[in-house]
């Protein structure tokens, strides 16, 4: 979950039509004369000088409701920028996400045409993603297969990177000798050996002797010689 942060912005305060003489008196007629007279000497088909016209017009009405309602100071939260770890996603991920958010929110508007641009966009984002994956563990693992053969040192180094680490526990040393120094001690203060009844078993086994020289000689006329 992205973490929100507050960032203190001045908004100016509702409109008031009990005040509306004296937003009226606050634009400043200077500027909108002149605005007058640069739209009377421009071509309709000039963008730059109408968008310039649009801020300017925008900008002095913004500074006569400052002045006649005035400002109240909010703390807008904002999302901070969430960083992707995954080393597979690379822009044409970040692309395929943004166009599937994009009709994710027109099928706000619930259309048989949104539902379908939607579910395009879902399955051209899956596979995306699924391509970028089988791409990424298929360089990773050539990106193995070369450190291997030409740099063992570290391709082993990597490789002892990937086990688990060593639990490490702090052992008491009057802990350590309480536990060990009875392990050896008799359960009971009984010595008497009880009297088992075992089987009468020969231990004496046939593979229990000494090897011969005979033997030696049969096994070895027996291998096949030149085979290995």
């Amino acid at each position: 979950m992205p973490c929100l942060l507050a960032k203190s912005v001045a908004k100016i305060k509702k409109w008031q039509n009990e005040m509306r003489d004296s937003f009226i008196s606050n634009i400043s007629v200077d500027v909108i004369e002149d605005l007058h007279v640069l739209l009377g000497n421009t071509q309709s088909s000039d963008e730059v000088i109408i968008n310039s016209v649009v801020s300017t017009l925008c900008n002095t009405l913004n500074v006569a409701a400052k002045n006649t309602f005035g400002t109240v100071i909010v703390n807008k939260p904002h999302k901070r920028k969430r960083v992707n770890v995954k080393k597979w996603f690379n822009i044409e991920c970040q692309q395929a996400r943004n166009h599937f958010h994009v009709q994710k929110h027109n099928f706000t508007k619930k259309t048989s045409q949104n539902k379908t641009n939607m579910t395009a966009a879902s399955k051209a984002y899956k596979k995306v993603i699924n391509r970028s994956v089988n791409k990424y563990k298929h360089d990773f693992r050539k990106y193995i297969r070369n450190m291997r053969s030409k740099s063992p040192k570290m391709y082993w180094q990597y490789i002892s990177s990937l086990g688990k680490p060593k639990r490490h526990v702090d052992l008491d040393n009057d802990m350590f000798y309480n536990f060990f120094k009875d392990l050896n001690a008799h359960v009971n203060d009984d010595e008497t050996v009880p009297d088992v009844n075992l089987p009468d078993v020969n231990l004496q086994h046939n593979l229990d002797v000494d090897i011969t020289a005979d033997e030696i000689t049969k096994c070895i006329n027996n291998l096949n010689c030149g085979i290995y």
